[in-house]
């Protein structure tokens, strides 16, 4: 059931939509049989071009982009891929649903993670994630990791770029 939802997208009105729409049918789906593999997250970084194995993050958000045909050019396996300058929403009060963020790595010296704001609570000094190859305390390459909601704090990301109209 979960691979057949990987090639069928149901169409809808918009990017948005679209986007939240199909992150909502992931999230539970977890690594199996391994760190960065599993039968769907096989799919998903085979989608992109990847190598199961690989790390998963920015792979799930190429997934989601091309299920809903929303263009990410110049986008890889690499979390850091996603943080483009011109792309850069300049303040915290218009970010919205989709808008991607990047986690910066102090172990790697680099951004090490990339998720996708899921939804926005204007008031607050956070916001609920869906992320790729994450657990539940939001760490990256860890037993457990899977696709999830989690709540994160504006100031643990180091970006937030929009990627859809």
């Amino acid at each position: 059931l979960i691979l057949a939802a990987l090639i069928n997208s149901s169409p809808l009105l918009n990017e948005v939509e679209c986007l939240l729409a199909t992150a909502k049918k992931y999230i539970g789906i977890r690594e199996q049989g391994g760190n960065n593999r599993g039968p769907v997250v096989d799919v998903i970084i085979k989608s992109g071009g990847g190598t199961p194995g690989q790390a998963w993050c920015s792979y799930m958000m190429m997934f989601l982009w091309k299920q809903c045909n929303v263009p990410h050019k110049g986008t890889n396996g690499m979390a850091m891929s996603w943080a483009k300058k011109e792309r850069l929403v300049p303040a915290r009060k218009a970010v919205r649903a989709t808008d991607i963020f990047t986690v910066y790595n102090r172990a790697l010296g680099r951004i090490g993670h990339v998720g996708m704001v899921y939804r926005v609570f204007p008031e607050e000094t956070f916001f609920t994630s869906f992320e790729g190859n994450v657990n539940m305390r939001g760490d990256r390459e860890s037993v457990g990791s899977g696709a999830k909601c989690l709540m994160r704090e504006y100031k643990v990301v180091n970006g937030i770029y929009r990627w859809t109209k």
